[in-house]
């Protein structure tokens, strides 16, 4: 490998690094009171949640457009591991986020 190519993945590595910190020290801030992901949402549990719909939110596209989210539905059915786990898909994407209690991020 040249210098120019080893500099150029050094620079890569840490690049990707810093962004990786950045994430965690976003997720940190948030105080969420668990950890949660959409990886570890089971899907088949609820038939009612669509996946897609799911998955098109973790995008954020919603955050950026300023609009609201909220998730209703009865005790058991997912909603807080969604919140927590769309405020996670959030900061990673770059936005600050804060979770304000059980069941509301902000």
């Amino acid at each position: 490998m040249s210098y120019r190519g080893f500099l150029a993945e050094l620079l890569l590595a840490e690049c990707d690094d810093r962004a990786r910190r950045r994430s965690e020290r976003r997720i940190k801030a948030a105080k969420f009171p668990r950890e949660k992901s959409l990886r570890a949402f089971g899907f088949d549990a609820n038939p009612n949640i669509d996946p897609a719909v799911i998955h098109t939110l973790a995008k954020c596209e919603w955050v950026q457009k300023g609009q609201p989210l909220c998730l209703i539905g009865d005790s058991g059915t997912g909603k807080s591991h969604l919140l927590i786990a769309l405020g996670t898909e959030a900061a990673m994407a770059g936005y600050r986020v804060k979770g304000l209690g059980r069941d509301r991020v902000q």
